[in-house]
């Protein structure tokens, strides 16, 4: 509070018209190291209970605003958990799934495993296929093309 708001609650507190909760922000005003004199003597008025109050508020805003940096905290340090977590998991299923992943294909009781002669085999197999549908029915043009051959 300003040193307006100050005095204009003083006078409200003085004319009998602050409620209790004004009260105790005029406590926490005046009760300060280093307030005017004339703040001074409302301080005295207002009696040890008040300022009491004021001291108590002050100390559990205080003790909230403490609590609510150490959840904040722990709840940036259980979100970064979580996702490392779940990066892990993410990674070691992709890792054991990238293994599996292996191209092989038997041509005359041959084995080929590598993988651009197996994807090649497989291109020329479907482009078969659609050729011989192509000649059967008379539908298609009897052209086809994989990956922009």
């Amino acid at each position: 509070m300003n040193t307006n708001e100050v005095d204009k609650l003083i006078e409200k507190y003085l004319d009998g018209l602050t409620t209790p909760a004004e009260e105790r922000l005029l406590a926490a005003a005046v009760c300060r190291p280093c307030v005017p004199d004339r703040w001074k003597t409302v301080a005295v008025m207002l009696g040890e209970l008040a300022q009491g109050e004021a001291e108590y508020d002050r100390h559990v805003a205080h003790r909230r605003s403490q609590r609510r940096r150490r959840v904040a905290v722990w709840s940036v340090a259980a979100s970064l958990a979580v996702v490392s977590l779940v990066g892990v998991i993410y990674n070691s299923h992709r890792s054991h799934h990238s293994q599996a992943d292996v191209a092989i294909a038997y041509v005359d009781g041959r084995k080929i495993t590598d993988r651009s002669q197996v994807l090649a085999l497989a291109e020329d197999a479907v482009c078969d296929i659609f050729d011989t549908a192509a000649d059967e029915d008379g539908s298609m043009s009897g052209v086809f093309e994989i990956g922009g051959e």
